[in-house]
């Protein structure tokens, strides 16, 4: 039975009267380079500032996922920014609606990182994660990391600031939209890669499935349980060598039970998935370099859609 964690800000440490929202229209427009930097390839590069911890409330969901009543949850169609406060702090985010959804059904939340020195808009736009279907998409802005000369990045600590934005967002998104508390997935591009890494050490019971690309970690001491994963990593990549890609598969193997089994090739094309697995497991080399693969986006849609 997956645990699931209630919605609403009163679940949060922050509390009801730190999480005013605001919006403002402005597609996703402009160009995106791929946003990834090397930096995160190592412990030393990728941890931020602390900052205040999150915590939340869980409750069994006997397996539906599903949330609160959606009734009278309509979401439009569009992308837009938005804004969410966490302890103070005003955080940005894409957000991006492909269908509009009339709240009779609750549909995936998916979340995409940017890499370092990055924006959560050119992820929208480079990563071609955003497809067709009823799902609600959410592109995070990072800030600028004390320890990297002002470089943004994520705070990879696990009560660092950057958790306990993603807490507060999937709270905020879960409270705005039908969403299914069970399908929530974090995709990421190298820094962002090894955030989403560390996110499935961190919140397990909040995450159903991650797909680091061009990404290494965790490297948290804090990791426990399992999710899902497909993981993607170029032999070309000198930016993060494929090493910290082979040992984050290694991690994900070993933590859902099937370290040292068999694979064989899956769709998409180069991927492979691991048998007996309590959780699907996925690696793809491929014979590029430290950017986002062709394949990537559609093939990350599509194994988070079929979970």
């Amino acid at each position: 039975m997956r645990r699931v964690w209630l919605v609403g800000c009163l679940l949060l440490h922050w509390g009801c009267e730190d999480a005013a929202t605001s919006s403002a229209s402005s597609g996703a427009g402009g160009t995106g380079g791929n946003g990834g930097s090397g930096a995160g390839s190592s412990p030393s590069s990728s941890d931020g500032g602390a900052g205040g911890s999150a915590s939340g409330g869980g409750l069994d969901s006997g397996g539906g996922g599903v949330g609160p009543s959606c009734a009278g949850l309509v979401s439009a169609a569009g992308t837009t920014t938005e804004t969410v406060i966490v302890n103070g702090q005003t955080r940005s985010y894409v957000l991006a609606i492909p269908v509009a959804l009339d709240g009779t059904s609750t549909v995936p939340l998916i979340f995409g990182f940017h890499g370092f020195g990055g924006t959560g808009e050119a992820a929208s736009q480079y990563f071609d994660l955003t497809g067709t279907e009823a799902a609600v998409y959410a592109y995070p802005q990072a800030l600028p990391l004390p320890d990297q000369n002002g470089g943004v990045g994520w705070d990879m600590t696990a009560d660092g600031v950057d958790v306990a934005f993603i807490d507060a967002l999937a709270a905020k998104l879960s409270a705005e939209h039908c969403i299914d508390l069970a399908r929530i997935f974090a995709a990421g591009h190298s820094h962002g890669a090894s955030f989403s890494n560390h996110l499935g050490c961190y919140r397990p019971e909040l995450f159903r499935a991650i797909a680091p690309v061009a990404g290494g970690g965790p490297w948290a001491g804090e990791c426990t349980g399992s999710v899902s994963a497909m993981l993607v990593h170029g032999s070309a990549d000198s930016d993060v060598p494929i090493d910290n890609g082979l040992n984050s598969r290694e991690h994900w193997l070993e933590a859902n039970g099937c370290a040292g089994v068999a694979s064989a090739p899956s769709e998409p094309a180069p991927c492979v998935r691991y048998e007996g697995c309590s959780e699907p497991v996925m690696w793809c080399e491929h014979s590029g370099g430290h950017e986002w693969p062709r394949f990537a986006g559609a093939g990350i849609r599509s194994f988070f859609l079929g979970l």
